[in-house]
């Protein structure tokens, strides 16, 4: 069974904006929409915004996919991921459409099972609606490659790596079935081969 991470495990994301439904209407008969990611008052990620429509469908071409790297414990602080539907206008303020807050258990089971995830926006509250907001589907995964970064990204603390490469004699390495071998059944020592070992990084040492 999955356990949630520590405090000070680092999380990398790869999230999607995938699309809305029934958004708000924030000018006359349509809405210019797009999203925001927030950890607290910190921007992760913005899309661009789609013309003219209240279901967009955020891709490539929208910024809708960006690799994220935060510590479990910020994210528990914060309640989890902001994410914010705005209408993109020309002039003056843009309109805010609606809003949803992702707790860090339903994150890390997004980021588990990988699956597109639907979620109800609520109504901001100078906006009027009978019929609720809207949603919003996202999808989420693990990742320790280096994706789609948002230019919002900023690179985790780098990992001090000591290098050391040595060079091994393979007759220094017996297995079992070399036992109850002799020095006289073993070959001429052999130091022509190298083992590169790499100390990457610790982590939750004892204080």
């Amino acid at each position: 069974m999955a356990t949630l991470p520590y405090a000070k495990d680092e999380l990398s994301l790869n999230i999607k904006i995938l699309n809305c439904r029934n958004l708000l209407i924030g000018d006359t008969v349509s809405s210019d929409p797009y999203v925001r990611v927030l950890i607290g008052k910190k921007e992760l990620h913005k899309t661009k915004h789609v013309l003219r429509t209240l279901n967009p469908v955020f891709g490539a071409k929208e910024e809708n996919e960006f690799e994220t790297q935060f510590f479990w414990g910020d994210l528990t602080k914060k309640a989890g991921l902001m994410l914010e539907v705005k209408d993109w206008d020309l002039v003056g303020a843009d309109d805010f459409l609606g809003f949803v807050k992702i707790s860090p258990s339903n994150l890390l089971r997004m980021a588990l099972t990988q699956e597109p995830t639907t979620v109800s926006l609520e109504t901001p509250p100078k906006m009027k609606a009978k019929n609720g907001a809207g949603s919003i589907t996202i999808s989420a995964r693990h990742t320790s490659q280096t994706g789609v970064k948002s230019k919002y990204w900023t690179p985790p603390r780098a990992s001090v790596a000591a290098r050391r490469s040595t060079r091994v004699n393979p007759d220094d390495v017996v297995s079992s079935s070399d036992e109850g071998s002799t020095s006289s059944d073993m070959s001429a020592p052999d130091y022509s081969k190298e083992l590169l070992i790499e100390i990457v990084s610790c982590k939750n040492l004892i204080a």
